[in-house]
């Protein structure tokens, strides 16, 4: 499956920008017309529990198209999407959403908190040069593959940064040789209808990602599924990881090592520690998810909460050491590996 690194999104200044951000790519083109399931195999990036999750939680259909320019679906969207993916819902209140989407409604522009990290600090924690992965990349490249940035004509010039402003996409000037995707491509795709621009969240770190396609010899994740790369370039396996034709593994997206000759150490905490350090908020979130799924009934919102924090005690006490995961992992494998029906709180 394509990868790339998030370097290219900037952080939205507060929790209504995020929604507004979000809906805005809800809203473009590549969703329009599609029921919740293909909505949720493009976002998710082929995840098939993010759809069924979202549905339980909105209750919207997996086969309904939902109206995407109506903001109560769009409200019970936001939501969904932050539960199925274990999202910390506490500054995510009815008025925040409201006002995000309201904002997205209404074109209003997303406010950023920073630009983008600089180059070789993405979210693979990489510090190399742009030089330095190019020189790992080279063998792979594409003969003939010299230029790696579309260049764009003035007026789609002015469209495409309108359009990075909106959805908040960091690109590089046009006059960067160096930069690490070809994000005017990918934008020249979009508009042209082209299946492969698409974007999707990575279920290895919780983030929208986008296409290997227009990754260049200058990206740490640089595959064979870019325009540029040749036969012999890395494959993505099964067990997403970036691998060469001899069997060497160049990139762990699931433990979100690099290999530049010697491996580097994730420095995520073993599960159990993340529950020591978050159990309050853990537990606040699953109270919230309860109330969210079964208003009128507090006892079984009680026994779901109870579900929630036996698991987080018996994860504690046996103190799982090779269970290591990031925030957003975590919250998601709270979310999906719980209790989420009446017939499993029986127990």
């Amino acid at each position: 499956g394509a990868r790339e690194n998030t370097q290219q999104f900037q952080n939205p200044a507060t929790p209504a920008d995020g929604v507004t951000l979000a809906v805005n790519t809800l809203r473009g083109q590549q969703y329009q017309g599609l029921n919740l399931q293909q909505i949720g195999a493009k976002w998710s990036n082929g995840d098939p529990n993010w759809a069924q999750n979202v549905s339980r939680a909105t209750g919207i259909g997996l086969t309904d198209v939902p109206n995407l320019n109506d903001p109560a679906t769009l409200t019970k969207l936001v939501h969904g999407i932050g539960v199925a993916e274990g999202k910390n819902l506490a500054p995510f209140t009815p008025d925040v959403i409201n006002q995000g989407v309201q904002s997205a409604l209404a074109g209003k522009s997303v406010n950023f908190a920073s630009t983008a990290p600089a180059r070789g600090t993405g979210s693979e924690g990489s510090s190399f040069t742009p030089d330095q992965i190019f020189t790992r990349n080279q063998p792979y490249v594409r003969p003939g593959a010299t230029n790696y940035v579309t260049q764009l004509s003035p007026q789609d010039e002015q469209s495409f940064q309108a359009w990075a402003q909106k959805n908040g996409v960091h690109a590089d000037p046009p006059t960067d040789a160096k930069s690490d995707y070809d994000m005017r491509g990918f934008w020249k795709a979009l508009q042209a209808g082209d299946p492969k621009a698409t974007t999707a969240v990575d279920k290895n770190d919780g983030k929208i990602h986008f296409p290997d396609t227009w990754k260049t010899p200058y990206d740490l994740t640089f595959s064979s599924d870019s325009q540029f790369a040749n036969a012999n370039a890395p494959t993505w396996n099964d067990k997403d990881q970036l691998v060469t034709p001899d069997g060497k593994i160049v990139f762990d997206d699931r433990n979100r090592a690099p290999y530049m000759g010697a491996a580097q150490t994730p420095s995520y905490k073993p599960l159990a520690t993340y529950y020591q350090e978050n159990y309050a908020t853990i537990v606040s979130n699953a109270q919230t998810v309860a109330e969210q799924k079964w208003p009128n009934d507090p006892d079984l919102q009680d026994r779901y909460v109870t579900g929630i924090t036996k698991n987080l005690n018996a994860t504690i006490k046996a103190q799982d050491e090779s269970n290591k995961a990031d925030y957003g992992a975590v919250q998601a494998y709270v979310y999906k590996n719980n209790i989420t029906t009446a017939a499993q709180l029986q127990g």
